[in-house]
């Protein structure tokens, strides 16, 4: 009898862990199956945050563009307002010059009206 007492022991105990085995089993497909959901997030973010990282990138260079044509054109801007102030000056300056020599030309105009 000792014998069969010892071989029940032993069955229970194969079916006690062979359930242990199957809950630990179902557990681990369980982590698997929330790993591989867990995994495939990552990687849409990965993706995610790729796609936000060129769509700056590509915002920051056409930024730079914009500003290098912006000091350019301001640039441009500068040398023709430079280019204008100087005419212009030259202008009144010549102005200036003519008015005096039409005012010394009147008045020697009417030095010899004044003669004659």
């Amino acid at each position: 009898m000792d014998l069969e007492n010892q071989m029940k022991a032993l069955r229970e105990q194969i079916k006690t862990h062979g359930a242990e085995v199957e809950r630990i089993q179902s557990e681990r497909d369980d982590l698997l199956d929330k790993n591989t959901t867990l995994s495939a997030q990552v990687d849409e973010h990965d993706t995610a945050v790729a796609n936000l990282q060129k769509s700056f990138e590509k915002e920051r260079e056409s930024q730079i563009e914009e500003i290098a044509n912006l000091r350019s054109e301001a640039s441009t801007s500068r040398a023709m307002a430079d280019a204008l102030e100087g005419q212009l000056r030259s202008r009144f300056t010549d102005e200036e010059h003519l008015t005096t020599a039409v005012g010394k030309l009147e008045a020697q105009t009417g030095k010899i009206k004044a003669e004659f």
